[in-house]
């Protein structure tokens, strides 16, 4: 599928705010790295801020696509955990150092996007702990606050990601890196067995009686 110009735009932008930082860039220079006119530049975007807003909610919302694709392929519980995981390190590897501008938040200090950048990572946020609190009700993962394991979820994939682009055994990393987080993951949020049995999971249309 041919590219279109503002998806350009945005994946030039990305590289080039990695490369160089986001204030040492000018939207001439982005015009040039996207090999576009700066007019074609400020028709898609007022102002450098609004380029940089699409970057970060491209990459959260292929995060989200992603997962949700996974679902419709009915995964278990642990085939789910275990790929939300995967994705992360997928997608560090695919945009390189671009990647970084999301894994380690370096947000421009300006307000405005400090307040944006702020709200899509509690979107995200919410949009993993609603997945985990899923699973706790279903019975297929273990009873744990679904935000203090969705924020665990989400710090540990990024920053072992993070760290995999910029550290000298990078290649090693990205290459053991994500099933061993993705079993430590799992490994932390499977649920105890009883009695020795596999636990069951359970219809969340057909919640289980409470013991009187």
């Amino acid at each position: 599928m041919k590219q279109s110009l503002e998806e350009k735009i945005v994946r030039s932008a990305s590289r080039l705010f990695a490369r160089k930082g986001f204030h040492t860039c000018t939207m001439r220079d982005i015009a040039t790295a996207a090999r576009v006119s700066t007019g074609a530049i400020y028709h898609y975007f007022p102002s450098k801020e609004d380029v940089y807003l699409a970057i970060v909610q491209r990459e959260y919302r292929r995060r989200r696509e992603m997962i949700e694709a996974k679902k419709l392929e009915n995964p278990s519980t642990e085939e789910l955990v275990r790929s939300a995981v995967i994705l992360l390190f997928q997608m560090a590897e695919e945009y390189g150092k671009a990647e970084q501008l999301v894994l380690h938040l370096r947000v421009p200090e300006t307000p405005r996007l400090r307040k944006e950048v702020r709200q899509l990572r509690e979107e995200l946020l919410q949009y993993v702990a609603d997945l985990v609190e899923t699973g706790v009700r279903r019975g297929t993962l273990r009873s744990c606050d679904p935000t203090i394991a969705a924020t665990a979820l989400i710090g540990m994939g990024e920053a072992v990601a993070g760290r995999a682009l910029m550290g000298p055994a990078s290649e090693y990393v990205m290459e053991n890196g994500p099933e061993q987080l993705a079993t430590m993951a799992w490994h932390a949020l499977r649920p105890d067995k009883v009695d020795g049995a596999e636990p069951v999971e359970i219809d969340p249309k057909d919640p289980p009686k409470q013991k009187k």
